[in-house]
């Protein structure tokens, strides 16, 4: 469509493509709120004109065929389809590009998302009965209070905002024989949210906290423990068993539901979609859980005698997560409650005490155990049959976005990124395109939450590549290809935490340490340093990080010292996670470094007067937390440093010895037990080093 255009004309093409996306947002927008009104054969006539003054200007003009009387639902339908295919010519996820031909349907990851998708899936009769089981959980749940033609007309001449619908459909999987199988189609109604307006519609905040997954790894790794029975609990329509408190939500019903069809409800329940759902959810969530009481005899020492009292011992909700909840008591029983929205992982040591919480839990939601945890937001757990050892992976994951990319078949690679990978000026020279930076931002999604969720082998080259999100080109969207094509020849890269009863009754297991490492001005076109630290627990890593500093550094001494900052205030927080569930570090956090300068300026030996006095007053909290004793920070060569993985791209020898080494236990423990390296302090040093 470009060829033989100038730059101005392409911009001003895409100006008037945009131009049309938005009018189609604003027009269906109005059609939510007029379609059923008697204005509808008048509105149509008014969409009509607006339409083809837009279309006309992206695609080829039709010729509009006189209207006649009687005809006017035909024309509408005519109308309608003229329009959407208008916009389909420009592209977007909510109106698919379509495929050459005319019967020809594009199918997103298998998940049909409009009518057309749907009836052309091949699992269609399946997916519309998990459709009718929605509507019939919906109905037993009492969410909503069918409104009268009258009193919708009603509504209609007052100008309530009445909100759409529709069925959204998901695949749902599951661990068979250690492997992912599709387990069921899964149907939900959920609300166009769009058209509510904060502060009239709905409440200002509307923020829900979701758990990190630094949290669900750093527990993960303390259930390295036979004592502890972890499994994975789902709560049936979450949202449906939440109150709708002190506001009016109508709904229109979608189509093809039954009798129910197009229908308008008064919400007395909230439901997917609502901007206020995650919030309300996760406030009563946390009001039912802290409600659960368990009476438990406590002994107390008096004066001469003892006496026993009966005391109520509840769930308390950490600070440091706030979807984590911990439940103590004097007779040693632990509970562990931690909540990804309607996912849960639940961690005990006493079976009826566990029933007991989730029989108070189903008094509010309907609760499906699913029995010892196997699967968690895409992560793939299993667990030794000594109870002493979990392990992590992301099998299942990776599959499925190798074969989105159609990738299964490329040569396998050793390691994410070329060997001294870098991007300059001179990549640039060919303009961007709509279809590259769309290729580019599902490319980096998905090995983003790769990294995110495990896989921080990869870290580093999605730091590099998802800074080109609005200005891509061949050479970076070729790269991101090349690490999903490394993750599949990875794919049974896991994440092991291990402990024995040896640790234990020695006092060596659940002790925290890291590494952090800097490459000083990394990026050829910014010069800034890139910095990145990875902390372990129990022999797996359960934090990462990798990412452009936000300064622009003047020596590696300086690098290395931004990097530590940032180590050590995702240290802080691990830390206060672990005191939160009862798991103390006693001693201060072991932090590897590979820069004795920068250790040197931690430990503050240099003077203020040297070429670090310019450095930010904000990062000099890491000499506070050394004199603190919250961390300690000792020297390990660059070729054992761990954290040398998240801050350039190394050749295939030196990245398969440090990842080998951050997944063995071994290995592991050989470089928690290196000697310290204790920097011996002196004036020439002080003269070469210029701090």
């Amino acid at each position: 469509v470009d060829a033989g255009k100038t730059r101005l004309e392409r911009l001003a093409h895409h100006k008037l493509a945009a131009q049309a996306q938005e009018l189609e947002r604003e027009l269906w927008n109005v059609a939510a709120r007029k379609i059923f009104s008697q204005e509808a054969d008048q509105w149509y006539d008014d969409l009509e004109r607006e339409w083809l003054h837009y279309a006309r200007e992206i695609t080829q003009p039709r010729r509009r065929p006189a209207r006649r009387k009687g005809t006017a639902q035909a024309l509408t339908a005519e109308t309608v389809e003229r329009a959407t295919r208008a916009v389909s010519e420009l592209g977007s996820m909510d109106v698919p590009v379509a495929s050459s031909g005319n019967d020809s349907v594009p199918i997103y990851d298998d998940e049909p998302t409009n009518a057309k998708e749907l009836a052309a899936h091949p699992e269609k009769e399946a997916i519309l009965k998990s459709s009718v089981l929605e509507i019939d959980q919906l109905i037993s749940m009492d969410v909503g209070i069918l409104i009268s033609e009258a009193e919708e007309r009603r509504l209609l001449a007052d100008k309530e905002n009445i909100l759409r619908s529709k069925m959204v459909y998901k695949r749902k999987y599951m661990q068979v024989d250690g492997k992912e199988r599709f387990h069921k189609w899964k149907s939900r109604l959920a609300v166009v949210g769009a058209g509510q307006e904060p502060g009239l519609d709905t409440v200002w905040n509307t923020f829900s906290p979701t758990i990190g997954f630094t949290a669900i790894r750093t527990m993960i790794a303390l259930m390295c423990d036979p004592k502890y029975a972890v499994e994975s609990y789902d709560l049936s329509g979450a949202f449906l068993g939440t109150r709708l408190e002190n506001q009016a939500v109508y709904v229109r019903l979608p189509a093809n539901v039954g009798e129910y069809s197009n229908r308008v409800i008064r919400l007395t329940r909230l439901v997917y979609g609502l901007k206020n759902s995650g919030a309300g959810f996760m406030k009563q969530l946390g009001e039912e859980i802290l409600k659960f009481e368990e009476p438990v005899q406590s002994t107390a020492a008096g004066k001469g005698a003892q006496s026993s009292r009966i005391e109520l011992v509840r769930f308390h909700r950490l600070k440091s997560d706030m979807c984590v909840y911990v439940y103590k008591d004097d007779l040693g029983r632990e509970m562990y409650f931690l909540s990804y929205v309607d996912d849960i992982v639940f961690a005990s040591t006493d079976e009826q005490l566990r029933d007991r919480f989730f029989q108070h839990l189903g008094k509010t939601w309907q609760v499906t155990r699913e029995g010892t945890l196997d699967r968690f937001l895409a992560i793939n757990f299993s667990r030794s049959a000594d109870g002493w050892t979990w392990s992590a992976s992301l099998k299942g994951y990776v599959d499925k976005i190798v074969a989105r990319f159609s990738l299964q078949d490329a040569k396998p690679v050793k390691t994410p990124l070329e060997p001294g990978f870098i991007i300059t000026e001179a990549d640039f020279d060919v303009e961007a395109t709509e279809d590259m930076k769309s290729e580019l931002r599902s490319l980096i999604g998905s090995i983003g939450y790769a990294t995110l969720a495990l896989r921080y082998d990869v870290a580093y080259a999605v730091s590099v590549l998802s800074r080109y999100l609005v200005r891509p080109c061949r050479k970076i969207i070729e790269a991101a290809r090349r690490v999903i094509v490394y993750l599949h020849s990875t794919r049974d890269f896991s994440i092991t935490w291990t402990s024995s009863p040896e640790e234990h009754e020695h006092a060596t297991a659940n002790i925290l340490f890291g590494s952090v490492d800097a490459s000083f001005a990394m990026d050829p076109m910014t010069r800034r340093s890139h910095g990145g630290y990875i902390n372990f627990l129990n022999h797996g890593a359960v934090s990462w990080k990798s990412g452009l500093q936000q300064v622009v550094t003047l020596s590696s001494c300086e690098a290395e010292y931004i990097a530590l900052c940032s180590s050590i205030c995702e240290v802080m927080y691990i830390r206060n996670l672990l005191q939160e569930l009862g798991f103390a570090q006693n001693e201060p956090t072991l932090v590897w470094e590979d820069n004795k300068a920068c250790i040197l300026l931690a430990e503050q030996e240099s003077s203020s007067a040297g070429r670090c006095k310019h450095i930010d007053i904000k990062f000099r909290f890491v000499a506070e937390a050394l004199k603190d004793r919250i961390v300690r920070v000792r020297y390990t060569p660059s070729d054992m440093n761990l954290a040398d993985l998240l801050t350039k791209a190394l050749p295939p020898a030196t990245f398969h010895k440090l990842v080998t080494m951050s997944r063995d236990r071994k290995g592991l423990a050989n470089y928690v037990d290196q000697t310290d390296v204790n920097v011996v302090i002196c004036p020439d040093l002080f003269m070469i080093l210029g701090v």
